[in-house]
């Protein structure tokens, strides 16, 4: 039974569509507002400062005008020396506007801009403030450090997707903003590393895994993962960073200074969620360089019933042996998160990543089960009839609504592959729903 309830979850996982929403604060805090510093250097000494931003439409508010719906927010930077002295300010005013209200609670849509700076070498605080203009209040943010050393030779490294022709023509790479981390995701992304010194034709590369479980110290999600690679195709550019159909674009500027550009392919595709080091280093023509950057793994949309290994193996009873998740749950406590792994691991349809999309499918039925299945009385609406076949089987074809002889809300759901049916009746009027057939 285990196993078929395994191939409809996986055929679900691929073509079913259920709602992605309302994820924990835990989580939310990392997509509320998305900053990064992306730096150059200039022919005549200095740097190019790209301030690159992105905020998701559901943390904007939206008022109601003519033409739909608009919202409006400002972004401040101002960059400040070693010293605390201000350096520059500029701000960028910007406005969305959507027709579709249900646009406006879209956690997938964003707006990215860039803002540009021109300062010298030295060491900076970058500082941020939103400002909402419908509602006139103001967030700051953290300062945060930004290193322009001279004679800088490998740049920290960046977040890409290799696309030709993002806008009006012209050839570029899409930059990735996730406040400079790489998302935990079937989405593959690239990582950009560039080197001021464009006579350099190799790069060697190093990423130790320097993780606990994210928000749970001490718990590891897998052992050490340790990774070395040679880059030795890199391409020169002069490189400019723009605005162009909403999506931020790396492209030639022959006015700007040339750096060479090694990209390492499809980075996330063998890391898990976690804290990373990377060192770059080259030996070209006896000059041994090294640079080491943090590098973030982040899991934006993780699954909030994922959040806590213990009650991830738990929510198992759905598909799984209480003896299979008893003799999980009698490891240590420090296993539960690589035993989790190790057991969809199984189930894996792409085993070649690292992200196991049936993993988060199940889980993420999990969490909308939790809201949307609960009655009066029941706080957790995984634990509901409705929510047990909705976790199993996926979102319905179709969900009727009608009553009985005896005045009770009755609901069917219809499945068509395979075809089933399940009936439901709320028999006390108060939202919680029993199985009555199927």
């Amino acid at each position: 039974m285990k196993y078929f309830f395994i191939v409809i979850l996986l055929t679900n996982a691929f073509f079913a569509q259920p709602r992605r929403e309302n994820f924990p604060p835990a989580i939310e805090k990392f997509q509320y507002f998305h900053s990064q510093e992306i730096s150059f250097p200039v022919i005549n000494g200095g740097w190019n400062v790209y301030y690159t931003y992105k905020i998701p439409y559901q943390k904007l508010i939206f008022e109601k005008d003519d033409g739909g719906f608009t919202a409006k927010f400002r972004v401040l930077v101002e960059i400040l020396d070693s010293t605390g002295v201000l350096v520059d300010r500029k701000f960028n005013e910007n406005k969305v506007s959507v027709n579709d209200f249900n646009l406006t609670n879209e956690k997938n849509l964003f707006l990215e801009d860039v803002i540009k700076f021109k300062i010298n070498d030295d060491q900076y605080k970058v500082k941020t403030t939103l400002t909402d203009a419908n509602l006139q209040n103001e967030r700051r943010f953290d300062p945060k450090e930004l290193n322009l050393s001279k004679g800088k030779i490998i740049l920290k490294p960046f977040v890409i997707m290799d696309e030709k022709d993002l806008c009006e023509g012209k050839n570029g790479l899409n930059v990735v903003n996730y406040g400079g981390s790489i998302p935990f995701s079937e989405q593959k992304y690239d990582l950009a590393i560039a080197i001021t010194d464009t006579s350099i034709n190799s790069l060697d590369v190093e990423i130790r895994l320097d993780n606990t479980f994210p928000g749970m110290p001490e718990k590891p999600v897998v052992p050490e993962q340790h990774f070395n690679f040679t880059l030795d195709k890199g391409s020169v550019y002069s490189p400019d960073i723009f605005k162009c159909e909403n999506i931020l674009v790396l492209a030639d500027n022959q006015n700007n200074q040339p750096v060479k550009l090694f990209i390492k392919k499809n980075i996330n595709a063998a890391l898990h969620e976690g804290k990373y080091k990377i060192i770059i280093r080259n030996n070209d023509n006896d000059n041994d360089m090294k640079e080491d950057y943090d590098l973030d793994v982040r899991w934006f949309d993780k699954p909030f019933s994922l959040m806590n290994p213990e009650q991830a193996i738990s929510y198992l009873n759905y598909i799984e042996s209480d003896s299979v998740i008893d003799a999980m749950l009698d490891k240590d406590e420090s296993e539960y998160p690589g035993e989790l792994t190790e057991y969809w691991k199984v189930y894996d349809p792409t085993p070649e990543t690292t992200y196991n999309q049936l993993m988060f499918e199940y889980y993420n039925r999990i969490d909308y089960a939790m809201k949307e299945f609960r009655g009066i009385g029941k706080l957790n609406g995984a634990k509901t009839d409705r929510g047990m076949i909705y976790i199993r089987f996926g979102k319905p074809f179709d969900i009727e609504r009608s009553s009985n002889r005896q005045g009770q809300v009755v609901e069917t759901w219809q499945y068509l592959k395979p075809e089933r049916k399940f009936i439901f009746v709320d028999k006390k009027g108060t939202g919680n729903f029993t199985l009555v057939e199927g």
